[in-house]
């Protein structure tokens, strides 16, 4: 699933900046090291780990601990376990992020970008769509605008209407045309594709 790769590769980079290791993000980095394995079995494992450390420490590391949850969320998704606790703890940590003025960072966009995604899959699509421009308002004139701009546009290609997912990639585009190249080339081929088939039947 791209949304746990993106995932994985926003908590790479977030450690990488970090001054300091510490427990909880040296667990993170068991989790981001057995996905890239492809184990899933390791990666559940790794996640529960970081997840049950996660509920040890104070609210003051508290993007920490949203990571926690969602990458435990997203390790259940990628193996297909238990959906109704991958779903569970990401509606939990959108609750955290919001209670504590943490909606608009960067794992409280991705919980959101995720939950999105599952309750998506699940048919509950008004909702789904309701946090995705929720999300959007929350990223804009922020640092990850671009990139829930691509989860926006990943998830309109996925759900309809592909229009939307149009005027995402072209916000992405006027923010950071880099992450095109980098990240999110399919998208353009996904679109086009769209539109061609809808051209097709005359619509």
């Amino acid at each position: 699933m791209r949304a746990a790769l993106i995932l994985c590769l926003w908590l790479m980079s977030m450690g990488g900046a970090a001054a300091q290791s510490n427990p909880l993000q040296e667990a993170h980095n068991r989790t981001i090291q057995a996905f890239q394995t492809g184990d899933t079995a390791a990666t559940i494992k790794a996640a529960e780990a970081a997840f049950a450390l996660s509920q040890q420490l104070p609210d003051t590391d508290l993007e920490s601990i949203l990571w926690a949850y969602n990458n435990l969320s997203q390790a259940l998704t990628l193996a297909a376990e238990d959906p109704a606790r991958a779903r569970r703890l990401l509606e939990e940590a959108l609750a955290l992020a919001q209670t504590n003025d943490r909606a608009g960072s960067q794992a409280g966009l991705t919980a959101r970008a995720n939950l999105a995604a599952l309750l998506a899959q699940d048919g509950t699509l008004d909702r789904a769509r309701a946090l995705v421009e929720d999300g959007m308002a929350l990223a804009r004139g922020g640092p990850y605008q671009a990139d829930f701009a691509g989860a926006r546009a990943e998830f309109y290609l996925t759900n309809g209407p592909y229009t939307q997912a149009a005027v995402a990639i072209s916000e992405l585009l006027s923010v950071n045309p880099q992450l095109i190249r980098n990240s999110y080339g399919d998208l353009f081929v996904r679109l086009s594709r769209l539109i061609d088939a809808a051209e097709a039947d005359g619509l």
